[in-house]
């Protein structure tokens, strides 16, 4: 925890911050794709803060809120959503061809709780079968710093 305060603390934290997140996310559970989404409900888009693959995914990029299953799952139930192959991924992925071709074809994502309130998710693709147990409860470990990194993102908002 020293470790996250004395980066939040220095010049450059942002990036810093979001390269201890990759670091933590391959030591821990590993993840060919890692974004971090924060929702931002007032404008109704999910809004790509941090990603590993800019070429693929950039942080520019965003897409609207939609209710639907996976919605109901992550956002206001507050569970972590996991699909082991392609044919367990959830239709609302409209995207999941695109994950296919690049290697990735499971999905963990992670539901971010900032004062009990689901405010992003940390989503990881990897080869089939990758989210085991043990590393769906690995994933756990990560949340600290993805909050840090939404609440960090919100911050220099209100600066605006």
């Amino acid at each position: 925890m020293q470790e996250l305060a004395r980066i939040i603390s220095q010049p450059d934290a942002e990036t810093n911050l979001y390269a201890r997140l990759e670091q933590e996310v391959q030591q821990q559970v590993g993840a060919k794709l890692v974004t971090l989404m924060w929702l931002d409900f007032e404008a109704g888009r999910a809004r790509r803060i941090y990603t590993n693959r800019p070429d693929l995914y950039p942080t520019d990029d965003s897409k609207p809120i939609t209710k639907n299953p996976w919605h109901e799952h992550v956002i206001v139930n507050q569970n972590t959503f996991v699909a082991n192959s392609l044919d367990e991924m959830d239709e609302q992925f409209a995207d999941k061809e695109f994950f296919s071709a690049h290697g990735c074809t499971s999905v963990l994502n992670m539901p971010i709780i900032i004062d009990g309130k689901t405010v992003g998710s940390l989503n990881l693709l990897h080869e089939d079968n990758h989210f085991t147990p043990a590393r769906i409860k690995q994933t756990q470990e990560l949340v600290l710093t993805a909050m840090l990194c939404i609440m960090l993102q919100q911050s220099k908002l209100t600066k605006a």
